[in-house]
């Protein structure tokens, strides 16, 4: 019983907390004082290699996989037998066979990486080593078979590094 009531304080204590700092990171982000200051970090086109050309590619992009499902010929077949299930016809491609995003903006984790590496390795391959990496999704599932994400790792050549 003790134990209980003690838990119960110090998870209503933690909310308390969470609440608070969430507040403070707020009012400091648009404090005119703080709030230049965060935005000047967040937006610093300085330290980001292609910021302006990447961010074209990317900023209309958006994370969803509902859009393919809409499509009529995108459906699922179930083998009872075989215990196993097929989507058919999720990915499109275009005659090079790169990936076409719906609408030209939505996709999963693996479309909306593969649709940007083909556009930024034309201008990054130079000075940059570009690939595909697995992440886990912080916070969810933690286990790498349980959710994990497709991203690209961009790091500088070993010839483009000045030092």
């Amino acid at each position: 019983m003790a134990k209980e009531r003690f838990y119960k304080i110090s998870a209503v204590f933690l909310l308390f907390v969470v609440i608070l700092l969430a507040g403070i990171i707020i009012r400091g982000a648009y404090n005119s004082e703080t709030g230049d200051a965060v935005k000047r970090f967040f937006t610093n086109k300085i330290s980001v290699p292609y910021y302006d050309r990447v961010n074209n590619i990317i900023k209309n992009l958006q994370y969803s996989g509902l859009e393919a499902f809409k499509r009529p010929d995108v459906y699922l077949s179930l083998d009872f037998t075989n215990r196993t299930w097929r989507l058919h016809n999720i990915h499109k491609f275009d005659t090079k066979g790169d990936i076409i995003l719906e609408k030209n903006r939505y996709g999963t984790c693996g479309e909306l990486s593969s649709y940007v590496y083909n556009r930024i390795k034309e201008f990054m391959a130079d000075d940059y080593d570009i690939s595909f990496i697995r992440t886990a999704q912080s916070g969810y599932f933690l286990a790498d078979n349980k959710s994990s994400h497709t991203v690209l790792r961009i790091t500088p050549k070993p010839s483009a590094y000045h030092g």
